[in-house]
């Protein structure tokens, strides 16, 4: 189940920060808005990882540092989550981060530049599709409803 906070009562950067699991409603432009934001904070944790994981991959599991190394690697990753959390957005993965459009989820993963993919609520990450698809069903449901 997901709670929706309509992007009115969350419309400055200082107002960005929600409760984790609330997910702010935005229209295109605005997800397009903060993006800047979430590339940065996810380009910032992807930095970090980068050598975590080039260290856990040359380690062999029976490695006493493993377990540092694991610990290290999941604190980051759960560190990124947060924040991107904070924000009203929906972590769907690994640097996957899903924007509400009301109607299902702008889908971005980085290092993507731009948001230009979408996905149902109920669907895979990895069954997104380009918006410009879903674009006219967005348009004949809002003719249907008048």
């Amino acid at each position: 189940m997901r709670k929706v906070v309509s992007s009115r009562e969350t419309n400055t950067v200082s107002q960005h920060q929600i409760q984790a699991g609330e997910y702010r409603s935005l229209n295109l432009q605005a997800a397009h808005d903060l993006l800047p934001m979430v590339r940065k904070i996810t380009q910032q944790a992807n930095r970090e990882l980068g050598p975590i994981q080039q260290r856990l991959n040359s380690m062999v599991p029976a490695d006493p540092r493993n377990a540092y190394v694991k610990f290290t690697y999941e604190r980051i990753v759960k560190n990124w989550a947060g924040k991107i959390e904070r924000l009203g957005l929906k972590v769907h993965g690994l640097w996957q981060v899903g924007f509400d459009g009301g109607i299902g989820w702008y889908g971005w993963q980085y290092p993507e530049r731009s948001i230009r993919y979408f996905l149902e609520y109920d669907a895979l990450f990895a069954e997104r599709s380009l918006i410009r698809h879903h674009q006219h069903i967005g348009e004949r449901n809002r003719l249907l409803r008048k």
